[in-house]
């Protein structure tokens, strides 16, 4: 216990969060019915140590996905905390040992947060518990999850086996769902989506959504739609896990609007 605790002072210094963006609030707002009336929201959605038993010294990570979702899509501001926790055998409880946090200012929607959480070299053996908290407007979310640190050779070869088998689960799932590179729009021309054979038409479904000359948020606007508008649907693309549409627009010219802004309709 006393090492646990001279590690709990310097756990801030030596363990610090990252998040970024995964899915844009319009997705999330569909994914899982949100609605305005809800207010706002905060759901860790998953939270992992990975490995679960780690050698003294070693670098086990975070990882966790989580919502955070507001009437109004608008900037917020949030608190991601890790906090380290422990069994103390002598108060009969669960005991904070040391905690990290980070503010952040943020758009809505799903977010992923990773971490290295080094272990001292000289740490003792014990079962630990590490929680993820994200604060927001008041409300809050906490998830927690074991973490093992031992010598025990045959506790870290499962846990590392586990994580193996984790990996290549995630890679297979990865490799069913792999995504081409974004295309120009020269290339995308003798897509035999365009044929007559198979017409649809994308109808706008956010107020406004931006037109652009590849599919990715960066490239350089078109034009602008408005909600009801439809175009011509002449193929689609899935770049970096965000679904594309490509239209042709009245003066014959093509461009690409994000998935999460129209739907395809017959």
């Amino acid at each position: 216990m006393a090492f646990a605790y001279a590690w709990g002072h310097c756990f801030a210094a030596f363990t610090k969060v990252k998040s970024a963006e995964d899915l844009p609030y319009s997705t999330v707002r569909k994914e899982i019915d949100y609605q305005p009336r809800q207010g706002t929201l905060t759901k860790i959605k998953e939270l992992s140590v990975d490995p679960v038993a780690i050698a003294p010294g070693d670098k086990p990570s975070l990882n966790a996905s989580y919502y955070v979702m507001t009437p109004e899509e608008k900037e917020v501001e949030i608190t991601e905390t890790i906090i380290l926790k422990i069994f103390d055998p002598y108060k009969k409880k669960f005991v904070e040992l040391g905690k990290s946090q980070e503010k952040v200012v943020v758009q809505p929607g799903k977010r992923k947060a990773t971490s290295e959480i080094p272990i001292p070299p000289n740490a003792e053996e014990a079962k630990f518990f590490i929680a993820f908290r994200v604060d927001m407007d008041g409300k809050y979310d906490q998830k927690e999850v074991p973490l093992t640190i031992t010598n025990d050779g045959a506790i870290l070869a499962k846990a590392k086996d586990d994580l193996d088998r984790k990996g290549a689960r995630v890679a297979r799932v990865e490799a069913e769902h792999a995504t081409p590179k974004p295309v120009e729009l020269a290339s995308a021309v003798g897509s035999k989506n365009l044929s007559s054979e198979n017409v649809q038409q994308v109808e706008i479904t956010a107020k406004v959504a931006n037109l652009r000359v590849n599919p990715d948020a960066s490239s350089k606007l078109v034009a602008k739609a408005n909600r009801g508008e439809k175009f011509a649907l002449q193929t689609t693309i899935t770049v970096g896990g965000k679904k594309w549409c490509q239209v042709k627009l009245e003066d014959g010219a093509s461009a690409w609007v994000s998935a999460s802004l129209c739907k395809i309709t017959e």
